[in-house]
């Protein structure tokens, strides 16, 4: 036998024994029930006091972590590096994220400011009071205004601020909406409160057009959380999912009337509901992570101990409080390790695909590496 069979021989041989010990090692983990535990991951530090104190509202990009006070707007990379620092005023900050662009805004104010990666996009006051706004991976974001004469305004504005689109509602409150990744739908969820009891409807527009394109009429129920990902349209009624397609068919819908819902997170095809364990949502630690794809059908569920206070989903990849730890979940749910954190986060943010995560306390913000 030539000398380089005998090493391709050996090589083959000590391939199968890596292999063997890893299933072994699976297969002992599976059967104790154990779960791989990940400490040491934090990478870096940053402080969210800045400013002159008072709320800060914070979010994710594809790869910066932001954060708004009522003066300052700050951006983070992966390393913890401030990459950014804008002056803005607000009241009552929010941030909005999609793919680079991240929108702060004065909730109950006039003030918007929009970053484009580590650059000001543009910095404007709107002529009404915001009620909401949502941005576009394309960077067009989605503002919803009180109005006078009408009860709100929804406005389209491009990447460089200027106004594309504009709706007067007339009578009907917008209680939700969102803007689609390219940038020119819209989906708004409205309340005719002239009816008696209340009426629901949800449209959807074309900036290319001035009557909607689609609507759905829900009767007494409201839509008041209302958002696109992965070419749908995911709308929270109360005991109820509807999912639509992009062009606003309904295709799925998940009802759940005598459970609590205590968190959800969306990501691509994937909806991830956090129901309370107990029927009630009273006196129960424990929590329930289940996973439904567009048709509104479960592909995978999980039990946790403890009461989850924060959920993500990125990539595939579910992040969940349990107790002191993050749970990392694959999109059946099924616990694939755990991430050992501060235990006095009530937020986290999952970033690069998921490969990152933003642990968020009162004062701080802590980035670790998850895998």
């Amino acid at each position: 036998m030539k000398k380089r069979t005998v090493v391709a021989v050996l090589l083959v041989l000590a391939i199968l024994a890596v292999s063997a010990f890893g299933y072994w090692l699976a297969k002992q983990q599976e059967d104790s029930g154990a779960v791989p535990l990940r400490d040491e991951v934090s990478i870096a530090t940053v402080s969210l006091q800045f400013g002159s104190g008072g709320e800060v509202a914070h979010g994710a990009t594809d790869s910066l972590f932001v954060a708004a006070s009522q003066e300052l707007v700050k951006a983070f990379s992966q390393t913890g590096e401030e990459v950014y620092s804008g002056e803005v005023a607000l009241n009552s900050p929010v941030v909005d994220t999609a793919g680079s662009y991240a929108l702060a805004y004065d909730r109950g104010g006039t003030n918007l400011q929009l970053l484009d990666g580590t650059k000001t996009a543009y910095t404007i006051a709107v002529d009404e009071t915001i009620q909401l706004a949502q941005v576009s991976e394309s960077g067009n974001a989605l503002v919803v205004t009180s109005g006078g004469l009408h009860k709100s305004a929804v406005r389209v504005l491009d990447k460089k601020g200027n106004e594309v689109f504009k709706w007067n509602t007339g009578g009907l409150y917008v209680l939700a909406g969102d803007i689609a990744s390219n940038g020119n739908d819209i989906a708004i969820s409205t309340l005719d409160a002239a009816v008696a009891g209340g009426k629901g409807t949800v449209y959807l527009f074309n900036t290319g057009k001035s009557t909607p394109t689609a609507s759905d009429d829900l009767g007494s129920s409201l839509i008041t959380n209302l958002e696109y990902t992965g070419g749908n349209w995911y709308g929270f009624a109360d005991g109820m999912l509807l999912i639509y397609s992009g062009a606003g068919k309904r295709t799925g819908t998940v009802s759940y009337p005598d459970r609590m819902l205590m968190d959800y997170a969306l990501d691509g095809p994937l909806a991830v509901l956090a129901f309370s364990a107990s029927e009630n949502g009273i006196n129960s630690r424990g929590t329930t992570v289940e996973a439904y794809n567009v048709r509104g059908e479960c592909v995978g569920q999980t039990e946790l101990s403890n009461e989850a206070g924060y959920l993500d989903c990125l990539g595939g990849r579910i992040a969940v409080q349990d107790g002191e730890q993050v749970a990392v979940l694959n999109s059946k749910c099924v616990r694939q390790f755990d991430v050992d954190v501060l235990s006095d986060i009530n937020d986290l943010l999952l970033m690069r695909g998921g490969k990152y995560g933003v642990a968020v306390s009162n004062a701080t913000a802590d980035i670790i590496q998850i895998g």
